[in-house]
């Protein structure tokens, strides 16, 4: 039950775009929380990972089509 309010909570904190230092900071706290509770820690491991990383993905596909877009205005194309 915890997990999935903490789901939701990093979900929107994702979704509003929050940084990854953001999310690992709420991770933190929801671990202090649920430090007495090893099955809800576990799940919590896995919900940081799918949220910190994800963002990073997203944030080097931005970064990609920010180069790519750059590329475009200087005139540079892939060889």
């Amino acid at each position: 039950m915890a997990n999935s309010i903490i789901e939701e909570q990093l979900a929107g904190m994702y979704n509003l775009g929050c940084s990854p230092v953001t999310i690992k900071s709420a991770v933190n706290d929801f671990r202090q929380i649920l430090r007495s509770q090893p099955e809800e820690l576990a799940l919590l491991d896995d919900l940081e990972v799918r949220y910190v990383k994800s963002f990073e993905i997203r944030e080097g596909d931005e970064e990609l089509e920010s180069n790519s877009d750059s590329e475009k205005q200087l005139g540079i194309r892939n060889t």
